[in-house]
């Protein structure tokens, strides 16, 4: 099934590439979320979770979405505020390596 098929009329063709390819800008050159109904009908098309492709679109909800990192991890023995603390501490070590980069 096509993405464009699935969605029915809820964008253009032209709006759905931009989106693809992180093209849209808004009115003062900033990136732009979607429409939460898009991001909800996308979710559906690729069979996610809706409230994790809200939160990755910028839309509040109420999970916590942990970086990427952790999906290696065996979480055996782990609970959810080990997993925060997890991850606070690996977005804490970005944001170090990029004040160094930019520095």
């Amino acid at each position: 099934m096509q993405l464009k098929t699935a969605i029915g009329d809820m964008v253009s063709d032209a709006y759905l590439s931009k989106l693809e390819n992180d093209k849209y800008k808004g009115k003062k050159g900033q990136p732009t979320r979607p429409d939460k109904e898009l991001v909800i009908a996308l979710a559906d098309v690729f069979r996610a979770n809706q409230d994790y492709v809200l939160n990755l679109a910028g839309y509040p909800t109420e999970i916590k979405v942990l970086p990427s990192e952790l999906a290696i991890i065996d979480y055996d023995g782990f609970d959810e505020q080990d997993l925060e603390e997890i991850a606070e501490y690996i977005n804490f070590k970005r944001a170090q390596k990029e004040k160094k980069a930019n520095k």
